[in-house]
């Protein structure tokens, strides 16, 4: 029988571009391939098929195979090395990238990644201070009591807070007795304060009992800093005229105008050396010629340090 055969058509419109091959590997043989459950969504997946060498590929609705599609395995290639491993951030909206360059066997790979931030992570542990970028300790440890301060080269350690410091106090045990004398001037206590890391001016309060022997002497009480005799007067105690036995008071006293931090000739300086932290307490002729004495049963000095 005669079967007729019409005219060729027109070619028909160009197809959509077939999706790449999404190379899954080996798979054994075809009764492993015919276990695949596959979809539409599996559009374009592919494997070899290790019983016959041939590439099964995957349309979404059903297979093509493409015949013995493998050749005869080559040699075994060389091992890659990498050389080095170098990152740069991009860009937020640049694609991530990576570029090998050199021979196999010592390759370099730059990693081109955007620098966008990543997912939150979980809450960390508490961390301690002492390992806080802006923490310094100068090479002297923390210890019980230490404040966290703020410190010259900027950062934050441990230190002392300047605040009021004391009191300190000489009671009669620390004062000297002085019989009857015609000096002007005896030295009957003094104390010597510890260094501490800032300036400080003081606080004075105390008594001592003198007798004026004679009508018409006054002794009194002077408290110098630095030097019993050139040390600046940073405290008196006054006395009567009048004869016999009397209380002095001790308080401060300054022979110019004080305000905060000034004059710093009143203060102990910061981490001071020698005497300049020594308090000297004298009893003083202050004014007539007569003989004089005072008693150290009740005498007493008390300091207070305040930051200046």
């Amino acid at each position: 029988m005669e079967i007729a055969r019409g005219l060729p058509g027109e070619q028909g419109e160009k197809g959509d571009p077939a999706r790449p091959y999404k190379d899954q590997g080996d798979i054994a043989n075809q009764a492993a391939i015919d276990l695949l459950e596959l979809s539409l969504d599996d559009e374009g997946k592919a494997w070899r098929n290790l019983a016959t060498n041939a590439l099964h590929y995957w349309t979404g609705y059903g297979w093509i195979v493409h015949a013995n599609a493998f050749g005869v395995a080559g040699p075994q290639g060389p091992f890659g090395a990498l050389a080095e491993v170098t990152i740069e951030m991009v860009d937020p909206e640049d694609d991530p990238e990576a570029i090998l360059s050199g021979g196999p066997g010592s390759q370099s790979m730059h990693v081109k990644i955007p620098a966008t931030p990543g997912p939150i992570g979980p809450t960390g542990t508490p961390g301690a201070i002492e390992v806080a970028p802006d923490y310094a300790d100068g090479g002297t440890p923390a210890v019980t009591g230490d404040s966290l301060i703020k410190r010259s080269d900027g950062k934050w350690g441990p230190g002392k807070m300047r605040g009021p410091v004391g009191p300190y106090s000489n009671g009669p045990g620390q004062f000297t007795a002085v019989s009857t004398t015609f000096d002007a001037r005896r030295l009957i206590s003094s104390i010597a304060l510890p260094v501490l890391p800032y300036a400080t001016y003081l606080d004075l309060d105390g008594m001592l009992r003198v007798d004026n022997k004679v009508l018409g002497a006054s002794v009194g009480v002077e408290v110098r800093l630095g030097n019993e005799e050139t040390g600046v007067i940073i405290g008196k105690g006054l006395n009567t005229t009048d004869g016999g036995d009397h209380v002095v008071r001790i308080g401060n006293w300054y022979s110019s105008n004080v305000a905060p931090n000034s004059p710093t000739t009143i203060q102990i300086p910061a981490n001071h050396t020698g005497t300049q932290g020594t308090v000297y307490v004298s009893a003083v002729r202050v004014s007539g010629l007569g003989s004089w004495s005072c008693d150290n049963a009740e005498a007493n000095l008390t300091i207070r340090r305040f930051p200046a």
